[in-house]
């Protein structure tokens, strides 16, 4: 698995750059918003990505056994929950009247990559049924520690 980890975050290394700053202290005051860029940052980070169908290439069924078997998307959680920017987006967040909450939560939640079969062709941008099934555990456990942390 870690070899897959390093092939992935080489590849991935653009995209990593882009989302950096979402979770980490960049000089700005955490937004509320901020949230969804910390849950792709961990997608990013924890999903290989899918090119094509190589097994190479992709994140397969036994990267998904593995991804579940490891807790992987309990780990994220833990590691955001000591995060002070993630702290600080939680401080925002509760700025939020429970109608703006709501509508962040409900995109949160549905953050991912589209699968192939949606976006109709194989490539980067999209992602195998095994990959959406990963991103969306971490979206749910992200979602499920803001909760536990807004009470």
């Amino acid at each position: 698995m870690k070899t897959t980890i390093f092939f992935f975050k080489k590849s991935a290394w653009c995209l990593l750059l882009a989302l950096a700053t979402a979770c980490s202290s960049n000089g700005q005051p955490a937004k509320a918003d901020d949230l969804i860029g910390c849950i792709k940052k961990a997608q990013v980070e924890n999903v290989r990505e899918s090119c094509n169908q190589m097994g190479c290439c992709c994140f397969t069924d036994l990267d998904l056994a593995e991804f579940q078997r490891s807790k992987t998307a309990d780990v994220v959680a833990k590691e955001l929950r000591s995060s002070g920017r993630f702290k600080s987006i939680i401080a925002a967040i509760k700025e939020l009247s429970p109608q703006e909450w709501g509508r962040l939560r409900a995109k949160a939640l549905a953050t991912r990559r589209p699968t192939w079969a949606e976006q109709g062709s194989i490539s980067c941008s999209g992602q195998t049924n095994a990959g959406r099934d990963a991103e969306q555990m971490i979206a749910q456990s992200v979602i499920a520690l803001v909760d536990e942390m807004l009470k």
